[in-house]
């Protein structure tokens, strides 16, 4: 059954109650994206023959708003997340 009130109030008016603050974050010019470095530590690892080795800085990124949920969840609050430091807030 659908509370009538509460279906009724408009999804924009919902979302924009939110808190979720103004965080900005901007590749350097010279990034030339996430496939790219893929392919280049592929295939430069293959031609030197060493281990294929991922930047950590790149994994915490890429898997960072997995663990924030995970984070978010345990605290049963929002956590806030510094960019640049990389480091909760």
């Amino acid at each position: 059954m659908i509370r009538k009130d509460f279906a009724s109030k408009k999804l924009s008016n919902r979302a924009g109650s939110l808190a979720t603050g103004s965080t900005t974050w901007q590749a350097p010019g010279t990034y030339k994206g996430a496939h790219y470095d893929h392919f280049l530590n592929f295939f430069t690892s293959i031609r030197e023959n060493v281990k294929v080795i991922q930047d950590p800085k790149f994994g915490l990124r890429a898997a960072g708003a997995a663990l924030l949920a995970n984070e978010s969840y345990i605290r049963k609050q929002p956590v806030h997340w510094n960019p640049t430091e990389m480091k909760l807030i």
